[in-house]
């Protein structure tokens, strides 16, 4: 997907949104939110989570590691973008968990050297 992304539209759009099929977006207000923006940046923007407490430990993050839970949303810049999509075939060949928003985010923290912020 972030490959297919990258590919098709990566020069055509500044921001890129991942959301569950149950997200309700205010358009206008992230639109507002995201002009205020640097899109040349590394930007990777959610809720920030670190796992819950059945799973600590089972995620192999570090005690200062986090990444932006699915549900709700993740927000990546196009150069977030770049930087996953040309790394995804390592990232997708060292999974440290089944959790699809813990590898997006221990990708995005290995290449592009950012964490979720909020």
């Amino acid at each position: 997907m972030f490959r297919f992304m990258n590919d098709y539209f990566g020069d055509r759009y500044k921001f890129f949104m991942r959301a569950d099929d149950d997200v309700f977006v205010n358009v206008e207000r992230l639109k507002s939110f995201l002009e205020s923006l640097n899109s040349s940046e590394s930007i990777y923007i959610g809720q920030t989570g670190v796992g819950n407490k059945e799973e600590f430990g089972q995620l192999n993050l570090d005690s200062h590691d986090n990444f932006c839970m699915g549900g709700p949303g993740v927000i990546i810049s196009h150069k977030s973008l770049a930087k996953i999509a040309s790394n995804i075939k390592y990232c997708l060949q060292n999974l440290y968990s089944t959790h699809e928003d813990v590898e997006i985010g221990r990708c995005l923290r290995r290449f592009a050297r950012i964490s979720c912020t909020w």
